[in-house]
C-alpha cells in the first residue's frame, strides 16, 4: 500500500513537470512569435492538458482530507491572480503585463523558496539536532496531547475505528518520515498504531522529534 502511494506521487510529479514546462514554453513561444515546432496543434494541447488535469486530480485526492482549507484558498488565490494578471491588467496597461504576470510567480517561488529552504537548513542545523532537557520536553508535551516521555523517547498510541484507517495513517507517517529523513518506530496492531520517536545520534529527544510528532498529529 505504501509503495502504491509513493508510485502515485512520482507519477503525479512527472505529469506536473511535463505539463508545466509545456504550457510555459508554448506561452513564451507564442508571446514572442517563436517557432512552436508543432506543439501548438490542438491534439497536442489536449493531450498535455489531460495529463495536467490527471496530475491535479491525483494531488487533490491525496491531500484533500488533510489540507481542505489550503486547497480552497489556494484555488481562490490562483483564480484572482489569473483574473487580475491575465485579463484586467493587460487591458489597462497593455500586453507587456502578460510577461510580468507569467514570470512573477516563477521568480517568487524560486527566490522565496530558496531563501526559506536555506534559512530552515541553518536553523535546524543549530537547533533541531540538540538534545532537549527534561524541562524543555515537559513544556513541549503540554501542547501535545497523548504524547508521553519515557526512557529518552516520545510515545503515543493512535486509536482508529477500523484497520483500514490505521493502515492509512501508517502510510501517511511513512511519507512524512521519508521527507524529513527522520524515521520513527511504528507498531501497527489491529486498530491501534503506536509511534515512538527519538534521535539515536544524540541519545534522546530533539526539537526534530517534537516537530515530527506535531506533524503526525496533523494527519
Amino acid at each position: 500500500m505504501a509503495f502504491d502511494i509513493r508510485k502515485l506521487q512520482i507519477i503525479k510529479q512527472a505529469l506536473l513537470v511535463v505539463s508545466i514546462l509545456y504550457f510555459y514554453g508554448l506561452a513564451l513561444a507564442i508571446n514572442y512569435r517563436g517557432d512552436t515546432y508543432g506543439l501548438d496543434r490542438p491534439e497536442v494541447f489536449i493531450v498535455i492538458g489531460t495529463l495536467f488535469i490527471i496530475a491535479i486530480v491525483l494531488e487533490a485526492g491525496m491531500t484533500w482530507w488533510h489540507s481542505r482549507r489550503r486547497i480552497v484558498w489556494g484555488g481562490v488565490l490562483v483564480a484572482c491572480y489569473a483574473l487580475l494578471g491575465f485579463v484586467v491588467a493587460p487591458r489597462l496597461y497593455g500586453d507587456w503585463v502578460l510577461s510580468v504576470a507569467l514570470f512573477l510567480p516563477v521568480a517568487v517561488v524560486f527566490v522565496v523558496g530558496f531563501a526559506f529552504s536555506y534559512s530552515r537548513i541553518l536553523v535546524r542545523s543549530f537547533t533541531s539536532h540538540m538534545k532537549l532537557s527534561f524541562d524543555q520536553i515537559d513544556t513541549a508535551l503540554k501542547n501535545m496531547p497523548g504524547w508521553a516521555y519515557e526512557a529518552n523517547h516520545l510515545d503515543k498510541t493512535y486509536r482508529f475505528s477500523t484497520f483500514g484507517e490505521a493502515l492509512e495513517f501508517v502510510n501517511a507517517v511513512g511519507v512524512i518520515a521519508q521527507k524529513t529523513h527522520h524515521i520513527p518506530d511504528v507498531d501497527l496492531r489491529q486498530h491501534d498504531v503506536k509511534v515512538r520517536l527519538t534521535s539515536s545520534d544524540v541519545g534522546g529527544v530533539t526539537q526534530a522529534d517534537i516537530e515530527l510528532a506535531k506533524e503526525f498529529d496533523r494527519i
